[in-house]
């Protein structure tokens, strides 16, 4: 989101999270699936350690795998906030494989990128419960029950149309803000709902495109450049993502920082 774009702040944090059985890849032809990683499909790509990670990632990932079949994949995300530059911040993508009972599942960096959430900035834009200022409260956030979890071509008309293109929607919250709710929250980028730019004079639109770093910036929501959260969505999608227009995607992304 703009950070001229205001948006509601309404709805509580959904509680009883569960882990569902998803497939190992899911075929497109908005954005074709990646049934293999390369080491070029993603920076940073590799196998990592349960050290390396989160412990809340690691507790979660041993409750959602439990339910899947050996060799299964799900994804999660992790936002890790930069209180230098939250412009700056970071947006990684895991994949994690479930080996049968007893057994700890094994965890893929599958790509990690620059991502902003909030106005930036060390003063209102680090308050995650600053309406559409603050960056997103700390925690883990299920796919919004009302969806998209996610959707390729996405058109919103909320407030005249200010997110389009690919976009993870995100559950409401209002944790650790004494009841101030925030709502709308997504992850998205600038782009067209056919997931190109209006750059050109003729058809500018500001919310369509990307014009350089301070696009980073947002009414709260986790914000990439459209190259990065095209590479994002195919590899999401190809190692147990959410489907295009799916619901109920649990523990989707973790906020810390």
């Amino acid at each position: 989101m703009k950070k001229r774009a205001l948006f509601a702040l309404v709805g509580a944090v959904t509680a009883g999270l569960i882990a569902v059985v998803v497939p190992t890849a899911h075929a497109s032809s908005a954005l074709p699936s990646v049934t293999r990683v390369s080491s070029a499909a993603a920076a940073g790509q590799g196998t990592i350690q349960a050290q390396d990670l989160p412990t809340e990632l690691v507790a979660a990932a041993a409750a959602d795998t439990a339910v899947l079949r050996p060799g299964q994949h799900r994804i999660y995300f992790h936002f890790r906030k930069n209180h230098k530059d939250p412009t700056k911040s970071s947006l990684t993508l895991y994949r994690v494989t479930a080996r049968g009972e007893g057994l700890p599942p094994t965890y893929t960096k599958l790509g990690a990128w620059r991502a902003g959430s909030g106005i930036g900035g060390t003063g209102i834009g680090q308050n995650a419960c600053a309406l559409g200022q603050g960056w997103l409260p700390n925690g883990w956030y299920n796919a919004h029950r009302d969806g998209p979890a996610h959707d390729t071509n996405f058109n919103t008309n909320v407030n005249g149309g200010l997110i389009f293109g690919i976009v993870w929607r995100l559950q409401d919250t209002a944790r650790g803000c004494d009841g101030i709710k925030r709502t709308e929250l997504f992850i998205h980028s600038e782009m067209t709902p056919g997931r190109k730019q209006a750059c050109r004079p003729a058809n500018y639109r500001e919310n369509q495109c990307w014009d350089g770093p301070a696009d980073y910036a947002s009414n709260g929501c986790i914000k990439l450049k459209p190259a990065d959260i095209k590479q994002a969505a195919r590899l999401a999608r190809a190692w147990g993502g959410p489907r295009p227009d799916q619901k109920h995607y649990p523990r989707l992304l973790l906020v810390t920082g």
